[in-house]
């Protein structure tokens, strides 16, 4: 039995984290794949604190810090005042991931900064920075074999950070 091939409509964010609209536009003028890319892509204004987790989880929640829970790389716990590096554990509401799973539709996610440790999603996650287990930064599970096999390396050295 011949399965008809039918097209499904898809939907593609590549999210560069750092780069401005205007640098990415003036980049496309000498690179023509990132020219295809960035001529639809739009300005737009960041989150205060303007930093990289608070950004990317209000992306992936489609909220404010005040409703996601995040608010800079660290908290500091208000019984011990010990620091520790933000996580997905700590994000207060749903993703977009799961509104779209709830729907029907797949995720494919890989190097976002932020969902980690990563959680079931109907699709596939590879988290991005600040991962530092990479058992822990990967779902479904059976992926893990063919991204050693490949080589694929998580990131950033989250150690280092957390005492600067």
């Amino acid at each position: 039995m011949l399965l008809k091939n039918t097209e499904r409509k898809r939907f593609v964010i590549l999210g560069l984290d750092g780069l401005p609209a205007s640098l990415a536009l003036m980049w496309a003028k000498k690179l023509p794949n990132l020219a295809r890319i960035a001529g639809k892509c739009e300005p737009i204004t960041s989150e205060l604190p303007d930093l990289s987790p608070v950004n990317w989880t209000s992306f992936f929640t489609a909220q404010k810090p005040e409703k996601h829970g995040l608010y800079g790389f660290t908290s500091i716990d208000p019984q011990s005042y010990t620091l520790s590096i933000n996580n997905f554990e700590q994000v207060l509401c749903p993703t977009i991931f799961d509104a779209m799973g709830e729907k029907g539709l797949i995720s494919k996610v890989i190097n976002l900064p932020n969902p980690y440790p990563a959680k079931p999603l109907r699709g596939m996650l590879i988290s991005g920075f600040v991962a530092d287990s990479f058992e822990q930064a990967v779902q479904p599970p059976f992926l893990l074999g063919p991204l050693r096999d490949a080589g694929y390396q998580l990131e950033a050295d989250t150690s280092r950070g957390i005492m600067d």
